[in-house]
Order: structure tokens, then sequence, then C-alpha cells
């Protein structure tokens, strides 16, 4: 509230004494202090008396719940509280200031008496936990006591609830709504019921909704993509190793293996223990027919199952290349090569030579080959050579021709110009096949490879380099052609 007073009488007498002097602004407000009684007690009253200033009145933080301040008439403030029904005594302050800032404000304290029958102010809620099912939508209803003049409350739902509860607040409760939980696993929140007046705790009502109960059911992932019906595919030799994963809910599950052929135990099944997959693979087929079963997983519920993943192995074919084409490699240029030459524990009327040819597309490092490109593996014999104290070995010109793989037959000795045929290797393969193969690589992968069963070897060489050129048949009835031209990287055994 701003006034502005005018002392008229003064200022015409100033006038008609003809004075030059004028009064200077002041404020001032009386009484300082206003004391009410803790119940009934009759309003009061301020003057405020101001000259030459704008002024303003204001209460103090919080004051206004029990004070009111009215100007009823110019210069005079009527003062009245409520009624006090606490213990505790209570004061506030009334600042009146000017837009002067030489005038100083003027501030009068406001007190009142505590109460001597103070009234309990409490707050309970009725159920203080509730509890929905799954799917349970039905409202539910909190009762909320309190007691106190005019105390009041309201209601916060916890971050952990506010995506599923709804509250709807009414005269003296509130309900409760749960959306349907899709989850199998029970959820829980707190509705927070707060007062009006700090002095009284707040209440909690915790709110728990049960998991939603899921049917049985089995469900069965296999990790090459195929469905249950399509199954695993196996190659001859089985190589490969598949998991499929078991996902039982409420339910057991079991397995079994069945077989389509007379042969049996041929497919190894195992359960992962504590991972639900199971793990599968197979025997080395050596007939030429293929063969197949099935693993049958079976539940304890009604109804779930049987599931049937069907398991197939390819028959042992005439070949064992994977390559059916025929192969023009061109130019190798990197090589590793392995000489045994006899020495003082080795004698033998032959020495072989282990050669390791590839395209500079690739590279290896004595364990293992990465890039792509085009591999040679061969092992070859020449008439016997002695160790040198020099390290210098030469393989000799000449065409050499690839015969029967020497490892399967340990009654045979090969002959000087013999080349050792590709054969299965169980150990390294393909990094380190058995006796002579080609081998083509993309990406540091093995895309294709190549046994070799015939054909030859022609070396012609020079002091400096090597030409070789490879007319080599595979197993499968494919040629496979190219040269090898560059010098030979050669490394003794002892």
């Amino acid at each position: 509230m701003k006034r502005l007073s005018y002392i008229a009488a003064a200022c015409i007498a100033l006038a008609a004494c003809n004075k030059t002097d004028t009064e200077l602004p002041s404020l001032d407000v009386t009484p300082g202090q206003l004391s009410f009684a803790a119940e009934g007690a009759a309003a009061q009253e301020l003057t405020v008396t101001a000259s030459g200033v704008t002024w303003e009145y204001a209460l103090s933080a919080g004051a206004s719940e029990w004070v009111t301040v009215e100007e009823r008439t110019a210069g005079k403030l009527n003062v009245t509280v409520r009624d006090n029904l606490k213990s505790e005594p209570r004061t506030a302050s009334l600042t009146v200031k000017t837009d002067n800032f030489k005038v100083k404000s003027r501030m009068v304290t406001i007190t009142q008496q505590g109460s001597d029958r103070p009234q309990t102010y409490s707050l309970s809620v009725n159920p203080a936990a509730l509890t929905f099912g799954a799917e349970d939508d039905r409202p539910q209803e909190v009762i909320v006591t309190v007691e106190g003049n005019d105390l009041t409350w309201s209601t916060d739902i916890a971050e952990s609830g506010r995506s599923w509860l709804t509250v709807t607040e009414s005269d003296g409760k509130f309900s409760v709504t749960a959306s349907p939980n899709p989850e199998p696993a029970r959820r829980t929140a707190d509705i927070t019921v707060t007062p009006s007046d700090a002095a009284v705790p707040a209440k909690a009502v915790r709110v728990t909704q049960e998991a939603k109960e899921l049917l049985p059911s089995l469900n069965v992932t296999l990790t090459n993509g195929a469905t249950p019906s399509e199954g695993l595919s196996f190659d001859y030799i089985g190589q490969e190793s598949y998991r499929i994963d078991v996902e039982a809910v409420n339910c057991e599950w079991f397995m079994k293996t069945e077989y389509d052929t007379e042969t049996t135990g041929w497919i190894a099944a195992s359960e992962n223990e504590g991972m639900n997959s199971i793990s599968v693979s197979v025997g080395r087929n050596e007939e030429a027919e293929a063969r197949t079963g099935r693993i049958v997983l079976t539940t304890d519920a009604d109804g779930v199952g049987p599931v049937e993943v069907k398991v197939s192995q390819a028959g042992k074919p005439d070949y064992i290349s994977t390559l059916t084409e025929h192969v023009e490699f061109g130019t190798l240029t990197e090589s590793y090569v392995l000489v045994r030459p006899n020495n003082d524990f080795r004698d033998q009327p032959y020495t072989d030579w282990e050669l390791r040819l590839w395209s500079e597309g690739l590279s290896f490092d004595g364990a293992a080959y990465t890039g792509s490109g085009d591999r040679l593996n061969i092992l070859l014999y020449t008439e016997p050579i002695a160790a040198n104290d020099d390290n210098e070995y030469r393989i000799p010109d000449g065409t050499y021709t690839v015969t029967v793989n020497f490892g399967n037959y340990p009654d045979l000795t090969p002959q000087a110009g013999d080349i050792s045929g590709g054969a299965f290797g169980y150990y390294g393969h393909p990094t380190f096949p058995n006796g002579t193969w080609y081998v083509r690589m993309a990406g540091s992968e093995y895309t294709g490879e190549a046994c070799i069963r015939t054909g030859t070897m022609t070396v012609s060489s020079t002091e400096e380099s090597y030409d070789m050129q490879f007319d080599f048949v595979s197993d499968a009835g494919y040629t496979v052609k190219g040269t090898f031209r560059g010098t030979l990287k050669v490394y003794p055994q002892g």
C-alpha cells in the first residue's frame, strides 16, 4: 500500500508567513510493537505518519498465514491475527518503507502468545500397504485421517511407480490404480502423503504389484540360424560344432537323441550346465551314405513340446577337396622352405623338402597366414643331401611327380623325384596340411582347398632364383596350375 501525505495547513501557514525553509521528509509508525492473545484477540491499529514521501508496507515471510493487515483510513493500518492453536508463541514483523532512501524504514514486531489448550496435529493412513495382481486394474482406496484445524495433505508417487500407478485425491481419501504388469517380476513403489504442516510427519503407502504369470513354453534357437525342422548340417568329417539355445518358461526340459540309421552314437549332444544350451557335434562319417538323426527336447508341462532338431551329416565323398573348379593361381613369389639333410642323427636314402609358397597378398609369421591370396604346400623328395657348415641347400632342377601320400603308407619308401600327394589332416589343417595342397584365402579366412593327387612340378634355377611350373590335378579331378618365381628362404632342420 502506498500513500502520500500532505500537511496542507502547515504549507498555507508557511506561505502566509513567506518563509523559505522547507520541511524535511520523514516517516514514523506507532506503536512499534503489537502483542496478541492466543485466542480471540481483538484487532489492533498502527498509525503511519509521513511527510514528503510515498510509503508501503510488507509482512515478513510466512506471516500472512496468520496475520492480516488492512488500511481502512489514511495512515491507519488495522492488524488482526488468527487463533494460535499451538503451545508455542509466534512472531512476525511488519516493515514500512518509503521511496526516499534517506528516510529510515520502520519495523513493527508482532507477537502472539501460545495456547494454553494446544491442539494436536497428526496424520494417518489406512491401509499402509496395497497389493495388486499382475492384471488387476481395479482401484483401491486409502483413508487419510487428520487432526488439527486447517491441516491439509497431498500425495506424491515415487519415481519407480510413476509409469504404472495413478492416484486420484478426494475428501479424506485417495484411490490408487495400477496398469497391468507386463514383466515376470514383482514391482513396488511408495506413495508419500505429505501434510501441509512441516511439523507433522509424512506417511508412506507401499504399493506392490505381482509379477505377470507366464504360461509354460519351450523355445529353441539354433546358432546356425536354421529352424529346428531344417536342423543342423555337418560335412562328413564333422569339423563343425553348433549350439542349441533352450528357453523354457515355467517348466523343466529334457533331451535325448534318436537315429534314422542302424549306426548310432555319432551325434554328440551335451547340455551346458547353467547355460540352458546344448553343444552339438558329430563324429566322422566313413560311409558313402549320408545319415540323419534328431535331438528331441521334451518338458514336464502338458502340451509343451516335444521339439525335434534335425541332425544330418553328409556321406564320405570320393574326394576331400572343397574346390570343384579348375584353378589358375598365377605366380607365387614368397616362400618358407624346410629341408631335412642327413646328419649324425639322420641317415635316409632321400632328403625331404617342405615347400610353403604363397602370393604377395598373404603374410606368414611362422604360425599362421593372414590376408588374401593363394598358397601351395608341397612335400617333395630329392637324392640324399648331407648337412654342411654353410647351411646352403638347393633343390635340383628336374621334374617331380605326385605319387601317394607317404604318411598314409609308412611301409613305402619315397624315391628322389617323388611328391607326396595330399591327404586328410586332422591337426593343423589347412594351415599345415598333410602332403601337397592348394589353399585359397580371402580376408584371412580359408575359402577353398584342393587336395593334390596327381601331376608334376618342373624346377629350373639359377644361382639367384628358381622357376617352378606346377601342373597338378586334385582328387576331385580339377587342374591346379601356376608358377613360382623367386628365391627360396630355406631353413635346415636338425
